[in-house]
């Protein structure tokens, strides 16, 4: 059993990069076709505490992936006070972000951090060699400076005849669990919780709640080390049925460009 955790932290961002798997793209407004675009939210702080309550003392030698949206685009002090209490229950931390705010995010809380991933998406890579300058400095972290120069049409690619047949082991034999927590609700798979953003929908999402899926659940460890009799039916055909993966590639890439409307750093 393998238990890796990704860990959306919000879903907004000071970039719009063509095809986000986040929808960071498209604006946030109550009007939105977009469900899951109608409401801004950043991850309460007492739902980390859930979260690190649910698997207290379990794969303390995997990551927690700090993602988004953009992390450092939320509230800096709820920020700093996640990664507080992330290492408070000795979870190794991983920042993803594209450097947006990594001047304000606290000292102490960056050097508690394990691994910090810098995203480059193409335009930004002037503010992230600063960065990568300034992390240097004063931590003793693994700094990564990632090169995403391209995305994909992971709508259209997910729909190709070739992505159904069940080819992911999550899906067939699943036989490891890459845990992901995105408002409360817990799915075993990155893609996953992008599902219900491309089909616009919250079926997925109800579907796993109704299955325990979620950190109000108590018993939460148990379902999840027990998916192959808790996972719902329907989470497990869109897995075999809708995935981008692995033959995202197969449509070509998007290149990432600079919109009007982004932010490269915080002023």
């Amino acid at each position: 059993m393998v238990l890796e955790f990704i860990y959306h932290m919000n879903n907004y961002c000071n970039l719009h990069c063509e095809f986000c798997s986040d929808f960071s793209d498209k604006p946030i407004d109550k009007n939105s076709p977009w469900i899951e675009r109608r409401t801004k939210w950043d991850v309460p702080l007492e739902e980390v505490e859930l979260f690190c309550e649910r698997f207290k003392g379990i794969a303390l030698n995997k990551y927690v992936h700090l993602t988004g949206g953009e992390p450092t685009a939320m509230p800096i002090e709820k920020l700093n006070a996640v990664i507080d209490l992330l290492d408070t229950y000795h979870r190794r931390i991983v920042l993803l972000t594209n450097g947006f705010n990594v001047f304000g995010v606290g000292k102490e809380q960056l050097k508690k951090c394990a691994v910090i991933k810098l995203d480059d998406h193409g335009i930004n890579n002037e503010h992230l060699l600063d960065c990568v300058k300034y992390l240097n400095s004063f931590t003793k972290g693994n700094i990564k400076h990632i090169y995403t120069l391209h995305h994909y049409d992971l709508d259209a690619t997910r729909k190709l005849a070739i992505n159904k047949g069940g080819h992911c082991p999550r899906a067939t034999l699943l036989s490891d669990i890459e845990i992901v927590i995105k408002q409360s609700v817990v799915y075993p798979c990155c893609a996953m919780a992008s599902f219900d953003l491309y089909n616009n929908d919250t079926q997925m999402n109800d579907e796993l709640i109704k299955a325990g899926w979620t950190l109000d659940n108590p018993s939460l460890l148990k379902t999840v080390l027990n998916f192959k009799k808790t996972l719902p039916t329907y989470v497990v055909k869109q897995c075999k049925e809708k995935c981008w993966w692995p033959h995202k590639r197969i449509l070509g890439p998007t290149e990432i460009t600079l919109k009007p409307n982004d932010v490269i750093r915080k002023p």
